[in-house]
C-alpha cells in the first residue's frame, strides 16, 4: 500500500480529529510532536516483526499520518 492510497482515508479522518483538537489548549508544535512519537512508536512495533506487533505498529502508523494531516490544519484554525 503506497502513501497515495492511504490519501484518502486520512483526508476522511482527519477533519473530525482537527475539530477535537482546535477545542483544546494543545497546540499545532504539540500536535507535530504526538505524531513524532506515534511514527517512533510504531517503528518499534515494527521492529519486533511479529504479527500482532505489526498489526500495532500499523495502526500507530496511521495515526502519525493523521496526526501529521492535523498540526497543519490545527496550526491555521488557531493561528
Amino acid at each position: 500500500m503506497s502513501e497515495r492510497s492511504l490519501f484518502p482515508l486520512i483526508r476522511f479522518l482527519s477533519p473530525p480529529l482537527t475539530r477535537i483538537l482546535v477545542k483544546t489548549p494543545i497546540s499545532a508544535n504539540q500536535v507535530t510532536t504526538l505524531s513524532l512519537f506515534s511514527g517512533v512508536a510504531a517503528a518499534w512495533f515494527f521492529a519486533a516483526s511479529d504479527h500482532r506487533s505489526v498489526v500495532i505498529g500499523a495502526f500507530l502508523f496511521v495515526g502519525c499520518y493523521v496526526l501529521d494531516n492535523c498540526d497543519g490544519e490545527v496550526a491555521r484554525l488557531k493561528n
